[in-house]
């Protein structure tokens, strides 16, 4: 992903921070800088060899895209969103990896991962525009978040929550759709 990543903020001018402490196997972050050599990333893709906690510590720079995808226990996942996302400028865009589940693809999602974004995400007032794509949710940042924009998250919250139970089901029939978007519009209204 980190290459990915790189290829996007090669493309705008931007750079991509990765960090991993890289504690298992020293091999990993030679073969992480290797990859981004070969991939001409160099100076879009910056590796830093810490924890989440250490790096965030002496961390000083805004953050426009963060990116998380660590260990997914929930106390982790949490603590990389308490420390990370004070850094996140205001229209910034926060990604969980492993947030949902996408079974027509056979992809599930981290169940203490799901649960911070619920948490964090769709329960939080400073989050908007929320997508799910595969197994990754992301959000953008803001101060201010409309009531239509309140109520879209709660549907995407809950088409999300379906599309852990039943394959496809975040493609609703398009006579479901119609209906949901009438109910939306008339709690909207009230």
């Amino acid at each position: 992903s980190s290459v990915w990543l790189g290829e996007g903020a090669k493309a705008t001018g931007n750079k991509v921070y990765t960090i991993d402490p890289h504690q298992d196997d020293e091999n990993t972050f030679k073969e992480l800088q290797n990859n981004i050599k070969q991939a001409g990333l160099g100076g879009n893709v910056i590796p830093i060899k810490g924890t989440s906690e250490g790096v965030a510590s002496n961390w000083n720079l805004p953050v426009s895209f963060l990116f998380i995808d660590g260990n997914h226990e929930y106390e982790f996942v949490k603590k990389d969103f308490d420390l990370w996302s004070k850094f996140l400028m205001n229209g910034g865009m926060i990604a969980f990896h492993d947030s949902t589940s996408c079974l027509s693809k056979g992809l599930t999602g981290y169940y203490d991962v799901k649960k911070v974004v619920n948490d964090c995400i769709f329960d939080f007032d400073m989050y908007k525009d929320i997508k799910v794509v595969d197994t990754i949710t992301c959000a953008r940042k803001s101060e201010i978040i409309t009531k239509n924009e309140a109520m879209r998250k709660k549907w995407v919250k809950f088409k999300k929550a379906w599309s852990d139970i039943i394959p496809n089901a975040a493609r609703f029939p398009k006579p479901i759709k119609t209906i949901g978007k009438k109910l939306l519009r008339v709690i909207i209204k009230t």
